[in-house]
């Protein structure tokens, strides 16, 4: 059981699977694949924790291959403890997945009216030509030399880089429109053409989301929404996320993202 626990708190550690008993980590591979179902979550978390339990086996396999002798006893025991962490994990992603379900909420037929709505609205904010001006401006400047999103998620809200980003121009102006509507909106954030961002209402998990669905999909284009509502990783709000094209002329220079609360889309 000790090496169950130890095993169990490398992965913390690490980030994997595990993360998803923290209570501010209970929706880690939502907040990395947003875009993704419950059923797609569960698919990953498994693939996770399979991997995660036969790491020691493979070990062991590798050793034998080399040549390593090991004493019949001790190779059972191995076997058992590779055994128990397969078990462990799987269970350990379990109950956390049970907590990621139960907090991630269907989209209503009468929901999806109101975010159909919100869409028009983001689209108009998107075509604001301020907006548009700060996005040009971001992608003259281009993103901030050796950032990543290891390096963003230890930067606390009051870091200078961060609050700059509340507080300039476009930061100004997306406080306003949230504001404007402080029940039905929680949350916007202004991306770049190269998927960095540069004006928030608030801090977002994450700087760079060029691999990220709902700015590969709006920046092909595309209006993109979550399929099911789902706690904000930033704000903790249970949210529906929706992303639009910024665009001048023709050419699509940047991506509006609108978190939309969700107990207003239920009233």
């Amino acid at each position: 059981m000790a090496h169950v626990m130890s095993y169990i708190a490398s992965l913390r550690e690490a980030g994997t699977c595990a993360e998803l008993m923290d209570g501010d980590n209970a929706n880690l591979i939502q907040r990395n694949y947003p875009e993704d179902n419950n059923a797609v979550i569960i698919l990953r978390a498994i693939v996770m924790a399979i991997i995660n339990g036969v790491v020691g086996a493979l070990i062991l396999g590798f050793l034998q291959i080399l040549g390593f002798k090991l004493r019949r006893n001790l190779m059972l025991r191995a076997f058992y403890t590779a055994f128990g962490l397969l078990k462990a994990s799987l269970a350990y992603c379990a109950v956390g997945l049970y907590a990621s379900v139960a907090l991630a909420g269907a989209v209503t037929p009468e929901m999806q009216q109101k975010i159909d709505a919100y869409k028009v609205k983001a689209a108009a904010m998107a075509a604001d030509p301020a907006l548009i001006k700060s996005v040009k401006e971001a992608n003259a400047k281009g993103p901030i030399t050796g950032m990543d999103n290891t390096q963003w998620v230890a930067l606390p809200e009051s870091n200078p880089i961060v609050s700059e980003m509340v507080n300039n121009a476009a930061g100004k102006l997306l406080t306003q429109w949230m504001n404007e509507d402080a029940k039905g909106v929680n949350k916007l954030v202004l991306t770049g053409n190269q998927g960095h961002r540069f004006a928030f209402t608030s801090q977002p998990a994450s700087y760079l989301s060029k691999d990220k669905m709902h700015f590969t999909e709006s920046f092909a284009g595309k209006v993109w929404q979550m399929k099911d509502s789902q706690p904000d990783p930033s704000t903790k709000i249970d949210t529906v996320q929706i992303t639009v094209p910024v665009k001048e002329g023709g050419a699509i220079i940047g991506v509006l993202l609108l978190s939309l609360t969700a107990d207003n889309l239920r009233n």
